[in-house]
């Protein structure tokens, strides 16, 4: 019984740890769904923004079809990775996807 009054100061403690627990993943994944291919949630959708943001410049040779472009990609990405991660590990077929987009502005 000793042991037991010993340790009941840290049940309230315990119990708040675990309530702040659940919060934080409810914020983390409650708020905003896990992506999957064709539908990514809106955190990889506005870093994949934000990656291209860094390279944008680059893109500034298409001129007035440099907005379409980057639409035209991250519509693509979406539709072929399960999310952000998966796209950046396959170098080469973000290199496809994004020829693809630049011939459709071509046409």
């Amino acid at each position: 019984m000793e042991t037991s009054l010993k340790h009941a100061h840290l049940k309230p403690r315990i119990n708040k740890f675990i309530v702040g627990c659940f919060m934080v993943i409810h914020l983390l994944y409650g708020c905003s769904p896990p992506s999957r291919k064709g539908e990514w949630s809106a955190t990889d959708k506005e870093n994949a923004r934000k990656e291209l943001q860094k390279v944008e410049v680059q893109l500034d040779h298409l001129g007035r079809k440099k907005a379409p472009f980057i639409s035209c990609y991250l519509e693509k990405l979406e539709a072929h990775y399960s999310n952000l991660d998966e796209a950046n590990q396959d170098e080469a077929g973000c290199t496809k996807l994004a020829t693809l987009c630049l011939k459709n502005l071509q046409k």
